[in-house]
C-alpha cells in the first residue's frame, strides 16, 4: 500500500470536519491498485458475446394477457414492499448547470423532484401503500435537495418502521479524491471541492450502509432505482411482479441500442463465466470499436433503471471495489498555493484520474439474473439543453391522474421520429444562456429536426415543423435574432446575413427558393415579424 498517499487521505478532509471512513480508503486502494497494475480494465474479447435470448426478458410479452393480468397482479401485492431510489448527485454541468439538476423545472414550475414525487404520491393513493421515495444525493446536492423536498412533509418517507421512526429522504454518496496522474497523489487546489469527486454510480452498494439492514426491518424486500433526470423510469407492477415470480437478485432494464447509443453501456454474456456483463465503453478492448458499434449484434443498451432483492443484496455482501474499474481522466482547473502557502493569481490545469464504478456492472455479481427488453418510453433522459426545450415545448405533455407523467403528445404525426435538437454550443450551452434565450419553448410537436446556430431568441409560442434550421451570422453581441409573434416556420431554413434583412432558404417541390423577410431594429435585437415566400 502506498504509505504517502495513505497518510495525505486519513487526513485529509472531504468537507470541514468530515474525513474518509477506514473502510471506504481500503476499497479505494483496491481500485487504486486495479488501475497501477492495469487489471480489469477491458473484458477479452474472445469472452464477448451477445446474450442468449434465455436471458433477455422481453417486457413487450409481459404486458400481453394472459400474462399481464398474472404478473401485475402479483406486482401490486408485492407494492408494499417496495422503495424506490432516484441517484440525485449530479450538478447538471452537461447543461452547465451548478445547482442540483433535479430541481431544474422541466414542465411548466414542475422540477424533476416534482414529478418524481407525484409518481409515488399516485402509486400509494391507487394502491393504498406507502413507498418510500429516496435519493442518492451527493455532498454537493444534499442540502438543497432536502430544504426542497420538505414542502412534502412524510408523504415520501414510506412506512413508520418497527421504532416509530420514518425513513431518511436521503443518503449520501461517498467521495474519492482525484490523482494527478503524473504523481498518482491527490490533487491539491485552494477549491477542496475540486479535489473530490463522488465515485460513479456503483457507489449506492456502499452509501446503501447502514439503510439496507433499516428497510429490511421495516419489511422492504424490492428496490427499484434509476437516473433522476429519465422521465420515463416508472414503477410498472408487471416488471415487479415477474422479477418476483422468478425469484431474481438483479434484473436491469435495457432498450434496443442506437447507432446514438454506441458511446453507452451494452449488455453481453462473458462466455468464459457464463454470466451476463455489462460492457462500457472503457472496459472495451482496444480495436474492437467498430464490432462493438454493431447494434443490430450488441442490441441492448443500458437504462440504468435496476431491480433488486434487498435480501440478495445482503446475503451476497456486494463490494463496489469487486466491479469494473472504470478509469476517467479528466482535467482540472483551479487555484493552487506556492510553497509559502500563497494562492498562484494564474489558474492551473492538472490532468488528473477519477477511479469509479457503474451500478449495472453489478449483474455479474449474481447467478439469478437478468435483463429486460423495454420500449424507448421507459427510457427518456433530459442531458442537455436540447432535451431540456423538447420537454418545454409541446412534444410532451403531462398524463396520469396527478399530472405525474411526461409522455409524448398524441397530437404527433410521427411518434416513431425523436426530434433531432442542435443548439448553438455556445450560445446554449449553460442553463443561465438557455434561460435567457428561450422565455417561451416553441410549438415542436410536429418537428423533425431543428438547428440553431448563433444569437437566437425564442418567445411568443413560434411553431418549427419538419426540418427547421435558424442561423443568425451577424457578428455583433447586441444583435438577437428573436423568434415569436406565433409564427409557422416549416422546412425552412432561415439566415441573418446582414442587418435588418433575412434570407429564408428552403426546398419545395419545386427547389430552392430565396426570400426576403423583413427584420425590425429593436437595439438588443432583431425580431422577425413576418415570413413571406415569394414563389
Amino acid at each position: 500500500m502506498n504509505q504517502q498517499l495513505l497518510k495525505i487521505l486519513s487526513e485529509k478532509e472531504i468537507i470541514p470536519g468530515k474525513k474518509m471512513d477506514e473502510s471506504i480508503i481500503r476499497q479505494f486502494f483496491t481500485l487504486f491498485e486495479k488501475y497501477k497494475q492495469n487489471r480489469d480494465l477491458a473484458i477479452p474479447w474472445e469472452q464477448v458475446k451477445p446474450p442468449p435470448p434465455n436471458r433477455v426478458i422481453s417486457l413487450e410479452n409481459l404486458l400481453t394477457e394472459p400474462k399481464y393480468t398474472q404478473y401485475r397482479q402479483k406486482g401490486i401485492k408485492h407494492l408494499s414492499q417496495l422503495v424506490i431510489v432516484k441517484l440525485n448527485g449530479g450538478l447538471g454541468t452537461s447543461m452547465g448547470c451548478r445547482f442540483a439538476k433535479n430541481l431544474i423545472p422541466i414542465k411548466g414550475e414542475l422540477n424533476f423532484f416534482d414529478l418524481m414525487a407525484r409518481q409515488v404520491e399516485q402509486l400509494n393513493q391507487e394502491f393504498g401503500v406507502q413507498i418510500p421515495l429516496i435519493f442518492m444525493s451527493s455532498y454537493s446536492t444534499h442540502l438543497e435537495s432536502i430544504n426542497y423536498l420538505k414542502k412534502y412533509g412524510i408523504s415520501l418517507r414510506g412506512k413508520p418502521g418497527p421504532d416509530g421512526d420514518y425513513l431518511d429522504q436521503d443518503f449520501i454518496q461517498n467521495m474519492f479524491p482525484r490523482l494527478d496522474v503524473s504523481t498518482n497523489l491527490p490533487l491539491d487546489f485552494v477549491e477542496q471541492e475540486l479535489n473530490w469527486y463522488p465515485p460513479g454510480h456503483g457507489d449506492i452498494y456502499n452509501a446503501l450502509g447502514d439503510l439496507l439492514p433499516r428497510l429490511l426491518k421495516n419489511g422492504y424486500q424490492y428496490l427499484f432505482v434509476s437516473n433522476g433526470d429519465n422521465l420515463g423510469a416508472t414503477v410498472e407492477p408487471a416488471i415487479l411482479g415477474y422479477f418476483a415470480h422468478a425469484d431474481l437478485a438483479y434484473c436491469s432494464e435495457t432498450t434496443r441500442r442506437t447507432p446514438k447509443d454506441v458511446k453507452g453501456g451494452s449488455f453481453i454474456l462473458n462466455q468464459a463465466t457464463g454470466r451476463l456483463e455489462l460492457l462500457e465503453k472503457p472496459l472495451l478492448e482496444k480495436g474492437r470499436e467498430r464490432e462493438y458499434a454493431d447494434t443490430e449484434k450488441y442490441r441492448y443498451f443500458n437504462t440504468n433503471s435496476l431491480w433488486l432483492d434487498l435480501v440478495k443484496l445482503e446475503k451476497n455482501g456486494l463490494n463496489p471495489a469487486d466491479l469494473p474499474l472504470i478509469a476517467n481522466i479528466k482535467k482540472v482547473e483551479g487555484v493552487v498555493s506556492d510553497i509559502n502557502g500563497n494562492e498562484d493569481k494564474d489558474l492551473a490545469v492538472r490532468e488528473c484520474v477519477q477511479l469509479e464504478t457503474a451500478m449495472a456492472t453489478a449483474i455479474r455479481q449474481f447467478e439469478e439474473s437478468a435483463i429486460i427488453d423495454v420500449p424507448r418510453t421507459r427510457f427518456y433522459p433530459v442531458k442537455y439543453n436540447s432535451d431540456l426545450l423538447l420537454n418545454q415545448s409541446d412534444y410532451t405533455v403531462l398524463s396520469g391522474v396527478l399530472k405525474e407523467k411526461i409522455v409524448l403528445n398524441p397530437a404527433r404525426e410521427k411518434p416513431e421520429v425523436i426530434p433531432d435538437v442542435d443548439l448553438d454550443p455556445v450560445f446554449f450551452a449553460s442553463l443561465e444562456e438557455y434561460n435567457l434565450r428561450v422565455t417561451e419553448a416553441p410549438s415542436l410537436v410536429n418537428l423533425d429536426k431543428l438547428t440553431v446556430r448563433g444569437r437566437v431568441m425564442f418567445s411568443d409560442r413560434i411553431t418549427l415543423r419538419g426540418e427547421v434550421a435558424i442561423i443568425n451570422q451577424l457578428e455583433d453581441e447586441k444583435k438577437e435574432l428573436l423568434l415569436g409573434a406565433e409564427m409557422l416556420l416549416e422546412d425552412v431554413e432561415v439566415v441573418v446575413s446582414r442587418e435588418m434583412w433575412l434570407i429564408c432558404r428552403f426546398v419545395s417541390k419545386r427547389g430552392k427558393i430565396d426570400s426576403l423577410v423583413k427584420l425590425i431594429n429593436l437595439n438588443k435585437h432583431l425580431k422577425l415579424i413576418d415570413v413571406r415566400i415569394d414563389h
